[in-house]
């Protein structure tokens, strides 16, 4: 488990949207803040400003994504891997 100390950090992660935004992205992968706001049944503009301090802090990842012959390329948010994420590892046999 990894002990979060940082006054900023706590600040953020404790408010229960952008907990449930992290969590969302971290269980479902990767998504546009579009569908993020739809599950949530929120502004878009609300949870961009989620992201950005999620972002800010170190636990959301943004990165431009264009899907076959796409003329646009959509913001993508994801959730970075934290150390407790670590997914085991199987011994062999």
């Amino acid at each position: 488990m990894r002990i979060i100390r940082d006054p900023k950090v706590v600040q953020v992660i404790v408010e229960k949207n952008r907990w449930a935004i992290w969590n969302l992205l971290k269980n479902e992968g990767p998504m546009p803040a579009e569908e993020i706001a739809k599950k949530f049944g929120k502004n878009v503009s609300t949870i961009y400003r989620h992201l950005k301090q999620l972002i800010e802090i170190g636990f959301v990842n943004e990165e431009d994504q264009r899907k076959g012959n796409q003329k646009y390329v959509v913001k993508v948010y994801s959730a970075k891997r934290r150390r407790s994420q670590r997914k085991p590892v199987q011994e062999e046999k």
